[in-house]
């Protein structure tokens, strides 16, 4: 029997993440153009800049981000604008506001 390297599981390990990761967008199947906008003004404009460079979110950031998380966090998430979020820079600005993961769409997407 031959020993499977660390490095091998760990690919492989990430090649199922990376394939679970890419049908969130399916799942929660948010297309509408109206929410996409509203979502994208409400919680994303008041964090144009922290997002792209990291730099320390403003207290309308986070407090958007806060208040339209639940509603709005997936379908971004799902769309070309959701990118940020995913960054480092997006990391850091989320733990700075201290939101939670996207976790929440899978479980969403699941219940619906």
């Amino acid at each position: 029997m031959r020993k499977t390297s660390h490095n091998s599981n760990i690919a492989f390990l990430l090649v199922i993440l990376a394939s679970i990761l890419a049908t969130i967008p399916a799942m929660i199947g948010e297309t509408d153009p109206a929410k996409l906008k509203f979502c994208y003004d409400a919680m994303m404009v008041p964090c144009q800049k922290p997002f792209p460079t990291g730099k320390p979110p403003s207290s309308p950031c986070c407090t958007n981000l806060h208040k339209y998380w639940k509603s709005c966090y997936c379908i971004l998430m799902a769309a070309p604008e959701g990118r940020f979020f995913s960054t480092p820079d997006g990391d850091k600005v989320l733990k700075t506001c201290h939101m939670p993961t996207f976790s929440h769409c899978i479980q969403r997407a699941l219940r619906d």
